[in-house]
């Protein structure tokens, strides 16, 4: 009888004290997330008048995005961001909402990584006014989810995003990494390795736009690929309301399986997927497969 006691009581110990730690973990919310009334936090915000956007990464690097004549620079060496990027980010900051509030309890913030000193901070301002700012935390139960808080609130809410993969970045990732964007119709030919492009829609999709992979800047390090690859070639693209061709120069592939690629119109380096590049080399040689299975 007494063994049963001792149980029923050791039970009870257990029971009283995981209810004071849920207590303290969430506040009188109870044992798990909470579901409340939605929270929009930022849905009055007007994206057009925003002039910069400022990341404050505790683990990278902090990053301030400008708008400078309806453009948006990155404050380091003015480096061009992503516009659609920008964009992007600015919708996804208007949209954020949460019906689910994990804790209420200050003291938990380092423990989502909601902290000063361990999160990811976005603010966005007008001039030097901050219009909105929140803390980006680790990430929730699923891939598709995080911790996130907003200033003076002690609430941890979560949010059914994944917005590390959209903020938690480095300047490279938000730098524009377009080489050419150039619709169809203004093509008026392309001639790849010195052959000319028959069929223009077939290349002019690949053309707009076409992205680099990476960057590669004065003082960075090149490492070429240790296998020999097929040479350079050159891709000519003659404009019809342009003197001067536009020559994408194709050089060596690196070591991460991408081509190196520069141009004549500007000084900056880029890397390209061989996938990308292989595809382009091969046109030439499927139009004479063509043009001999006509003939044949």
């Amino acid at each position: 009888m007494h063994k049963f006691k001792n149980i029923n009581l050791i039970i009870a110990v257990i029971t009283i004290f995981l209810i004071i730690f849920a207590i303290f973990d969430y506040g009188l919310f109870g044992l798990s997330i909470k579901k409340s009334k939605t929270t929009f936090f930022f849905q009055n915000l007007d994206t057009e008048q925003i002039t910069a956007v400022a990341i404050l990464n505790s683990k990278k690097e902090n990053i301030e995005i400008n708008k400078i004549e309806d453009q948006w620079i990155i404050s380091v060496n003015n480096y061009l961001a992503d516009q659609d990027v920008i964009k992007n980010l600015l919708d996804t900051i208007k949209n954020l909402k949460s019906s689910e509030i994990v804790s209420k309890n200050a003291n938990n913030f380092e423990k989502y990584s909601l902290g000063d000193n361990n999160s990811v901070q976005v603010k966005l301002k007008v001039k030097d006014e901050i219009k909105a700012k929140f803390y980006i935390g680790t990430q929730g139960p699923n891939f598709n989810s995080q911790f996130f808080r907003i200033p003076e609130e002690n609430k941890v809410f979560l949010i059914e995003e994944n917005l590390s993969s959209k903020f938690d970045k480095t300047t490279d990732d938000f730098r524009d990494k377009t080489i050419v964007n150039i619709n169809s119709e203004e093509i008026e030919n392309v001639k790849i390795n010195n052959t000319e492009v028959i069929d223009l829609q077939s290349i002019s999709a690949k053309l707009n736009p076409l992205k680099a992979n990476g960057l590669i800047d004065a003082g960075d390090e090149v490492l070429q690929a240790e296998t020999q690859d097929l040479g350079p070639f050159d891709i000519e693209i003659k404009l019809k309301n342009k003197i001067e061709p536009i020559i994408l120069h194709i050089g060596a592939k690196s070591q991460d399986n991408n081509y190196f690629v520069t141009t004549n119109f500007t000084d900056q380096m880029y890397t390209v997927s061989s996938y990308i590049i292989d595809q382009l080399r091969e046109i030439p040689n499927q139009q004479i497969e063509k043009e001999t299975l006509r003939d044949s």
